[in-house]
């Protein structure tokens, strides 16, 4: 990781929307995602319909709403070279929108940018339209009107939770937010009032008492609220952009291609590959590393893209930059390195968050394998699973083995799988099979699968009262024959022992039940073979009514093909497997009917994949359940 990367100067810390405003490099290197486009085009469609001038802003500390005020007031206010700049940032739709919804736009308007601190709102607000600290509300209302009379005002208060701290603590009034909200409205689009806020208005109110928190909320109704956050892809996008990739790296598409397959939800083959794309693009970064850092940004102990842009380009140990000089896996910065990051400059944030629990844990387990002298390539795969989990919620990374071998892709895999083999001998991670992911194991004596073997093994006989009882079965109703006929007709059900199959007790309420399904159990042992045997003689014994018999056939290592085989008497005996168990009776795709020898009729479902649809499921059930009773 030698190459020299240069990151963006716009992407940094923080903006001030009051001296960065029309400056030349107010915007230079601002990126607009989407989501932003979409709140723009959201205010310019409410002024257009319903004459609404008021709104606020609202989303999380260095999620970009600063920014996106300043570039905002660049295309208000801004001399015409910057006012054209902003509008190819935003594009011709926004640009579009706010042409047909504002008047005289964007010639004939002016902005007035303000960052409110902790003291007065009318105050300030007075102050920046060179009026007397102490004006009346009606003075500032009518100084404001002035101004937008001729011309179209934008007027914008960053960091407006400040002012109502104060104005909750009873300095300044907050009613000048209602007259200001309502002066905006009827200024036929030619006064546009937003606010910045951080958390949601009337969070700002909570120590208020009910009634004023009811005046609160009057207020706030006055505003349409607006959420600014960017999504996953967004954040890739945007981490793209600050190392001023203009197209993707040639080599790291192969590397991104590989990754995409690991995330979830699966993608579609169009949506992948513009995902590998976007991911090669943050090259030097690991295409993981790209996809962590918008949910590692969202914790606690983060700040979305003020954490990312810190981490991109501040010299703090094990970040980028300090990596650059360092040495990285195939010139790439790997997860590994991640968590040396989050370890060196935010352990005490995190361990004081939600997240310090399961922080702590993996530190432990990380310093019981450098205490036991584990290899490098060890403890890199202990660190790309520690951090891997820790961010496991929104990343759609999970700690499978191929995402594991991924992670550290200038490694072999044989070694890695050493690794990881000897990591769960000592009881540092253990593999969740049902799962298929590895998690990290707080480390114990007690070897639960041994003990589990163990158990199973002393296992003499099935208690079938205590199955029964945990499955409470419930009777099955023949809904279509309901509708039908008006008449209610239902299955009892029952699980009994394969070997009892060719003397079955009589149902409980015979008197009420119009038929019967049982789910045989193999309680000794019996193999598909048994059980096909067991059910012919359940055949021979049934001396009033031919039966319909079947087995299931499961094939459980490739789960491509399944038949099911349902087994009715006529009048009303049904034999079903117990493994795949009644629910899943109603997911059959399609019925196809099959002779077998001696004569003997048999409904047999086969499917390669369960259905997608409720409805569908729902029909076919309801289907069999009509043939049962016919």
């Amino acid at each position: 990781m030698s190459d020299p990367i240069t990151i963006t100067p716009r992407f940094r810390r923080s903006v001030r929307i009051d001296s960065d405003f029309a400056s030349t490099a107010a915007i230079d290197g601002f990126y607009c995602p989407p989501s932003f486009q979409a709140a723009i085009t959201f205010m310019a469609a409410h002024i257009a319909d319903t004459e609404q001038g008021a709104f606020t802003w609202t989303g999380p500390y260095g999620g970009g709403k600063s920014s996106l005020a300043l570039a905002l007031a660049c295309l208000f206010g801004a001399p015409k070279p910057i006012r054209e700049q902003a509008a190819s940032l935003f594009g011709d739709a926004v640009t579009a929108a706010l042409k047909a919804a504002l008047p005289h736009f964007p010639a004939r308007w002016s902005v007035l940018p303000l960052v409110t601190e902790r003291r007065s709102i009318s105050a300030q607000l007075a102050e920046h339209l060179g009026l007397p600290t102490d004006a009346a509300s009606a003075t500032i209302l009518g100084e404001i009107e002035r101004r937008s009379t001729d011309r179209g005002l934008l007027l914008i208060m960053d960091e407006l939770g400040r002012g109502l701290e104060a104005a909750a603590d009873g300095e300044g009034d907050i009613h000048l937010l209602q007259d200001l909200a309502e002066l905006a409205s009827r200024s036929q689009g030619k006064l546009i009032l937003l606010g910045i806020l951080h958390q949601a208005f009337e969070e700002y109110a909570e120590r208020l008492s009910r009634k004023a928190r009811d005046s609160w909320a009057k207020i706030q109704g006055r505003y349409v609220d607006i959420s600014i956050s960017v999504s996953l892809e967004e954040t890739i996008e945007l981490v793209g952009e600050a190392l001023g990739r203009q197209r993707a790296v040639r080599k790291a598409l192969p590397l991104a291609e590989a990754c995409v397959d690991q995330l979830r939800p699966a993608r579609s083959k169009s949506d992948a590959k513009r995902m590998a794309g976007k991911l090669a693009r943050t090259a030097p970064l690991h295409p993981f590393v790209a996809c962590l850092l918008g949910p590692l940004s969202r914790r606690r102990f983060g700040q979305n893209q003020r954490s990312i842009f810190s981490f991109l380009s501040s010299a703090e140990p094990f970040g980028l930059q300090d990596a650059l000089t360092g040495e990285a896996s195939d010139n790439f910065y790997p997860p590994y390195l991640l968590w040396s990051y989050l370890q060196a400059n935010f352990e005490p944030a995190i361990l004081s968050s939600p997240d310090g629990r399961r922080w702590a844990l993996a530190h432990d387990v990380i310093e019981r394998a450098i205490a036991r002298g584990a290899s490098d390539t060890e403890l890199k795969a202990l660190k790309t699973i520690a951090v891997l989990d820790l961010l496991k919620d929104r990343s759609g990374l999970a700690t499978r083995p191929a995402t594991i071998a991924l992670a550290l892709h200038g490694i072999d895999r044989p070694n890695i799988d050493t690794a990881l083999a000897r990591l769960e001998r000592q009881s540092e991670i253990v593999f969740r099979k049902h799962a298929g992911i590895y998690v990290l194991y707080a480390g114990s004596d007690f070897d639960v699968e041994a003990r589990l073997q163990e158990a199973i093994a002393e296992t003499n006989e099935v208690d079938l009262n205590l199955v029964r009882t945990l499955a409470d079965l419930q009777p099955v109703l023949a809904k279509r024959h309901h509708e039908h006929t008006g008449a209610m007709r239902w299955f009892e059900m029952s699980i009994e022992p394969i070997s009892g199959l060719d003397a079955l007790p009589p149902p409980a309420y015979s008197q009420d039940t119009v038929g019967r399904i049982v789910f045989p159990l193999p309680t000794q042992g019996e193999t598909p073979v048994d059980a096909i045997s067991a059910y012919e003689r359940a055949l021979r014994s049934s001396k009033f009514h031919p039966l319909f018999m079947g087995a299931t056939d499961r094939r459980e290592a490739t789960n491509k093909s399944c038949s099911f085989t349902l087994s009715v008497t006529y009048p009303r005996l049904i034999f079903v497997s117990f493994r795949p168990v009644l629910y899943q009776i109603r997911r059959f795709r399609r019925w196809t009917w099959h002779n077998v020898p001696n004569r003997i009729p048999m409904y047999q479902v086969r499917r390669s994949t369960w259905a997608r649809s409720v409805h569908a499921s729902e029909r076919m059930a309801a289907t069999a359940t009509l043939r049962a009773c016919e």
